[in-house]
């Protein structure tokens, strides 16, 4: 049963990405090397990042990202605060953050299109299954959740 439990926590902690991979190889071809000695930004994307990258995969109206917006940076919000307090345990944390996905993802597909919810989930999936692909390895080799789907602050 903990088991079921751990495999869905990941499972939603990588929709928190949302398309990360995808935005991944966008900025690896768009963000020019880094000076020497310098280091490149490392994290989830921002949330304007992520309300382009999901304009052009769902084709989103003005309208559209204007509503979503203000969901992805509260979602973005309460992570940042999640990941900052030391008093929960791994398995709470995990579990509020998806609790918060969760919401997230059904304000986001109230204001989509039948079309742009199908999109939508097929971007989930396709995160889902390459977090899984990945055995749900974090950088140091860990089960360590992947990054959330509010992109980093800048």
């Amino acid at each position: 049963m903990k088991l079921k439990t751990f495999a869905f926590a990941m499972i939603a902690m990588l929709t928190l990405a949302l398309s990360l991979p995808v935005f991944a190889q966008d900025a690896q071809e768009q963000t020019p090397p880094p000076q020497a000695g310098g280091m490149r930004h490392h994290g989830p994307p921002s949330v304007d990042d992520q309300l382009n990258h999901l304009g052009k995969a769902l084709n989103l109206t003005d309208d559209q990202k204007a509503k979503i917006k203000p969901f992805l940076q509260d979602q973005r919000d309460q992570m940042s605060a999640l990941r900052q307090d030391a008093s929960l345990s791994r398995q709470d944390r995990m579990n509020k953050m998806q609790q918060i996905h969760q919401n997230t993802t059904q304000q986001v597909k109230a204001v989509l299109n039948e079309e742009q919810q199908k999109k939508y989930d097929d971007l989930q999936s396709r995160m889902r299954r390459g977090w899984e692909r990945r055995g749900g390895q974090g950088q140091t080799g860990q089960n360590n959740p992947p990054p959330d789907a509010a992109p980093p602050q800048q």
